[in-house]
């Protein structure tokens, strides 16, 4: 049923990409902040700004899909976490302020994309039941939460890949490149996810 339910492969691939995206700059954060900004004592501020646009983007979404729809809604907060996670390419060094305010854009677009994809599943779910004639609603989620976890998996794995293939050292002076590899992390590499 999961396999025939295109709607649950595609809300599958959903969750891979935004988990990846999340995975990405989460785990990123700590070496921007260290190595890049050189500025370590902010990432907690960081991070916390990040967290209440989360939750503003989250609380709206209500509102947000009774005026576009889920679908549109969905499509518009991946093109701005998309956008805003790309625009952090173009920071400088000395931009806490601009990192800061593309950090809240992108965790307010986000909030949306994971509250959509838990009741978008319950929709996956009413489909395959008005199709198969089984009520599989467990199976849905369930199915559905995998591909967080696959996607946690693909992120971490990438942090670690991209930064030992640029030639991080932790607790050192770092080359332009493994800088650079750190900017692709908070960047570019989260807005192809």
């Amino acid at each position: 049923d999961l396999l025939r339910n295109r709607a649950w492969l595609v809300l599958f691939g959903v969750g891979l990409c935004f988990v990846t995206l999340t995975t990405l700059k989460q785990g990123a954060t700590m070496y921007f902040f260290t190595y890049f900004l050189e500025a370590k004592a902010l990432a907690a501020g960081y991070m916390v700004i990040g967290t209440v646009g989360a939750l503003v983007g989250a609380a709206l979404t209500g509102w947000f899909t009774g005026r576009w729809g889920r679908k549109a809604v969905m499509q518009a907060a991946f093109a701005v976490a998309g956008l805003s996670s790309l625009a952090m390419y173009a920071v400088g060094r000395d931009s806490t302020a601009a990192v800061f305010g593309l950090g809240f854009v992108t965790e307010f677009a986000t909030g949306p994309i994971v509250t959509l994809i838990f009741a978008m599943l319950a929709d996956a779910a009413d489909y395959s039941e008005w199709q198969n004639h089984r009520r599989a609603t467990g199976l849905f989620y369930s199915a559905g939460t995998l591909s967080f976890e696959f996607g946690s998996g693909v992120g971490g794995g990438l942090i670690g890949w991209v930064l030992g293939s640029h030639g991080y050292a932790a607790n050192a002076e770092q080359s332009a490149d493994s800088l650079h590899a750190t900017k692709l992390l908070m960047s570019v590499l989260p807005a192809l996810g």
